[in-house]
């Protein structure tokens, strides 16, 4: 005969080949034997016979497998959801920021990867500080970025003075900064981009400014540093001091 009895979260299975009732005692005693592991125990009767009693232990289920297979499935599918709504949150954040930066400064951001992202908003928050240094009018804003780009005849020149402008309106590398720079920085920044294996030893500042894209891109930025290092100059030369 078979005894089932639920024991601490485990279902016990007893059962006997004598065919008679399992005491307590004897139900604990095997039960204390398959704690570790499934097995049996026999002992000698009054009447010269042996009782031998083998058991089985399983955890206790609370719910069939199909039931548990369902709520992982939805528990799944849920976390999918709210993964591809974050991902859509992010995607609509970036974007936003991406337009702020248009907005101002009438270009399209650098950025174009998530880790560029994690500087983004400072970038748009130097901008619009100084968008607002210059003009409160985003109209008139743009019209003196426009004029001054319609002083060049080239698309290549044009290229150089929108880089230019580019840093002094979102990198804030405004006179006042540049006049700090020695008579190296500046043109060796410059040269970097000229030619990006020499950034590894001549690159002057900290490496996250450090930001080579296309040949092209890079030959625009080396020649917006070396106007920045000729008006620096310049302004050397208008206070009375000679260059180093």
């Amino acid at each position: 005969m078979r005894d089932v009895r639920d024991v601490d979260g485990y279902r016990l299975r007893v059962g006997n080949d004598r065919g008679r009732d399992v005491t307590n005692e004897a139900a604990q005693m095997v039960w204390q034997l398959v704690m570790a592991e499934d097995g049996e125990i026999a002992w000698d009767m009054d009447d010269g016979s042996r009782m031998v009693l083998r058991a089985e232990k399983q955890e206790c289920s609370t719910g069939s497998p199909d039931v548990e297979n369902e709520r992982t499935a939805q528990r799944i599918a849920e976390s999918e959801q709210n993964n591809a709504q974050l991902l859509r949150e992010r995607d609509s954040a970036q974007a936003a920021l991406s337009d702020m930066y248009r907005a101002v400064t009438g270009q399209s951001p650098e950025w174009n990867n998530d880790s560029d992202y994690t500087d983004a908003i400072a970038e748009v928050e130097v901008a619009c500080t100084l968008w607002r240094a210059v003009s409160d009018d985003p109209v008139k804003f743009r019209r003196l970025l426009a004029e001054l780009e319609n002083f060049v005849s080239t698309d290549a020149a044009a290229d150089v003075i929108s880089e230019r402008l580019r840093q002094l309106t979102v990198e804030g590398r405004t006179a006042e900064k540049d006049d700090h720079y020695s008579n190296l920085e500046l043109r060796n920044a410059a040269v970097c981009y000229i030619c990006p294996s020499l950034a590894e030893s001549h690159w002057p500042w900290a490496d996250k400014y450090w930001k080579p894209t296309s040949a092209r891109r890079n030959q625009e930025k080396a020649g917006a540093l070396i106007l920045a290092e000729m008006e620096r100059l310049d302004r050397q030369k208008h206070n009375g001091i000679l260059p180093q």
